[in-house]
């Protein structure tokens, strides 16, 4: 017998976006800026501001 798939709730509605913030000096090993944006927490059930940050 085949186990359901875990079904995840239904997220509100994002918020406004807030404003960016400033690009920080690079890191060594990274080389993409990635905005700051929403991210949704799925364990606590709740939107999170993710600050902009360098990525590979």
């Amino acid at each position: 017998m085949r186990k359901l798939p875990k079904l995840k709730p239904l997220r509100p509605l994002k918020p406004l976006d807030r404003m960016q913030n400033m690009k920080t000096l690079r890191p060594l090993g990274k080389t993409k800026w990635v905005r700051a944006h929403w991210r949704y927490d799925y364990a606590r059930h709740q939107w999170e501001w993710v600050l902009g940050h360098w990525a590979k």
